[in-house]
């Protein structure tokens, strides 16, 4: 901030995006900052005393935004009730320089944002129940024989790409095309995780991100996403196509 300071440049400001390659967590906390006293909202404050990190006023001048440093990665997510939000990538944060009562500092604080994270954001047990629930699924093909068969059909061409890594039909988002792919495995490996997992990990997409833990409840980034295809297979009813031998014919 202070050499974009000095440079006299003509830029309105600078930001900072939060990646999968930095060990940055970005929270925003809107709307929770009187200006003209400077006091926060009481559980706000508990945030800002607790996470003890980089921490400034937002450029509206009625919220804070605090830096910090995590180990693993953090689900980004947001509670607009309470103008919360918590980001570790895939986000932009515009920076004012503002330092909010001197936390002028980025700090390694792991612990606290997961304590913070599990307590605004109560874990669904939705991804164990999950896991449990198709952990049975019977393998009806060989994985060679699932990847003819998704690479034969009508929008074999989306497969084909998809397992290519390409992300062009997703907009450059990587999550969403990880599910995408997951869920033309699901309608056709069927209920069956541990073949869609295998199967994912032969192509593009798959990358380390895949087996971090991304829930509170243990489950990684790559079940919750295998979970979550299964899921949208099963509303289809595509499943019993699958069970009766008659998958892929659409």
């Amino acid at each position: 901030m202070q050499i974009f300071e000095d440079s006299k440049s003509d830029l309105a400001g600078i930001g900072f995006v939060f990646t999968d390659d930095d060990p940055f967590v970005g929270v925003d906390l809107d709307h929770c900052l009187e200006p003209e006293t400077g006091n926060l909202l009481p559980w706000v404050s508990e945030i800002v005393d607790l996470l003890d990190s980089y921490t400034e006023i937002s450029p509206s001048g009625t919220g804070v935004k605090i830096i910090l440093e995590s180990s693993g990665m953090l689900p980004g997510r947001r509670k607009s009730s309470l103008g919360v939000e918590i980001y570790s990538s895939g986000r932009y944060f515009t920076i004012t320089g503002h330092v909010f009562n001197e936390h002028s500092l980025i700090h390694k604080r792991t612990d606290q944002i997961q304590q913070i994270h599990k307590t605004l954001f109560p874990p669904s047990p939705t991804n164990t129940d999950s896991i449990s629930k198709y952990a049975m699924g019977q393998q009806t093909a060989s994985d060679e024989q699932i990847l003819t068969r998704a690479k034969a059909a009508k929008n074999g061409w989306k497969f084909r790409q998809l397992c290519e890594g390409a992300l062009s039909h997703h907009s450059g988002n990587a999550s969403e095309a990880d599910l995408s792919l997951c869920r033309i495995l699901a309608f056709w490996c069927g209920p069956c995780p541990e073949q869609i997992d295998r199967i994912f990990r032969r192509s593009a997409l798959f990358r380390p991100k895949w087996d971090e833990k991304h829930y509170g409840d243990g489950c990684t980034y790559g079940q919750g996403t295998v979970c979550k295809a299964i899921e949208a297979q099963e509303k289809e009813n595509n499943f019993f196509k699958w069970r009766h031998g008659t998958a892929g014919i659409r």
